[in-house]
């Protein structure tokens, strides 16, 4: 039934980009980049109206994957990411997951920054029952 459900919103969701013309010219150029599909431009679509509106800083801050700072006096902590929109942040990330194994440019820019220590995000350990 829920499938059923989330299949018939998923259609109902694409119609409404389809009808808007602003809306469907930002999907396409959503999907012209790799790793970015239907789902992932949707979400960022309906999830995100500040896109393309707002200045890539303020977006980051939004979504979530702006380094928050960790200091006080002269201590100065580690850069983390926190709060934002998970269900946006959560789609991004699988977006660059596919982006950098099929973007060559993307992957570059990814292996410089694990090349110069940047952190991975460790993968969860799989749950075998």
């Amino acid at each position: 039934f829920l499938e059923m459900q989330t299949g018939d919103l998923n259609a109902e969701m694409l119609e409404l980009i389809r009808a808007d013309s602003e809306l469907k010219a930002l999907d396409a150029l959503l999907q012209s980049v790799p790793g970015v599909g239907r789902v992932v431009a949707a979400t960022l679509t309906s999830s995100l109206p500040e896109l393309g509106c707002a200045s890539s800083s303020r977006l980051s801050a939004l979504v979530g994957v702006a380094p928050m700072n960790h200091d006080s006096g002269s201590h100065r902590g580690l850069r983390f990411i926190r709060g934002g929109r998970a269900n946006v942040r959560a789609m991004l990330y699988m977006a660059v997951q596919t982006a950098v194994k099929w973007n060559p440019a993307l992957k570059v820019v990814y292996e410089r920054l694990v090349g110069s220590g940047k952190a991975k995000r460790e993968q969860p350990e799989r749950c075998v029952l």
